[in-house]
């Protein structure tokens, strides 16, 4: 019996990325189908719930403490639009909104695959390129962001 490898219980590294990133799409995708801009501020999100009319306001943590847009500032306003038809006033309020809904649409069946798979061996390079492509798009959008809050261009 001592000669023998344990199996570790538990999901595997990779199965457990795989897992909290599927967590996250859903999340997102469904604040995206249920969030509309509150129609006095294009700042603030109601949300709407099937039977219920709003369930309250959202406005950014950091926005109110610094006066400047996060590095995700609008991206549940960009998804919800997008996920309503409107792709150019997707990107008109985050140019990440469009990129990662269909990120994320084709996401999610891989980390399906990877949780359901039976080896548990490090699965595919395209959830860690996923990530750092994610990563890099947030900075990168981060600062468009800041130019436009700046007003160094007109979007």
């Amino acid at each position: 019996m001592s000669d023998q490898v344990k199996k570790r219980k538990g999901l595997s590294p990779s199965k457990q990325v795989a897992l909290a990133w599927l967590v996250i799409a859903v999340l997102l995708l469904a604040s995206a189908r249920f969030a509309i801009s509150d129609p006095r501020s294009g700042d603030d999100l109601h949300f709407t719930l099937p039977g219920i009319e709003h369930v309250g306001l959202y406005t950014c943590p950091f926005r109110t403490l610094t006066g400047l847009p996060c590095p995700i500032c609008g991206i549940t306003r960009s998804s919800a639009v997008i996920m309503r038809g409107d792709l150019a006033g997707s990107f008109r309020i985050h140019p990440l909104g469009p990129v990662l809904i269909l990120g994320l649409v084709h996401m999610v069946p891989v980390w399906v695959w990877i949780l359901f798979r039976k080896d548990d061996d490090a699965g595919p390079v395209s959830t860690k390129a996923f990530t750092i492509a994610l990563i890099a798009l947030v900075l990168l959008s981060w600062a468009i962001n800041l130019v436009r809050h700046f007003k160094f261009i007109e979007w």
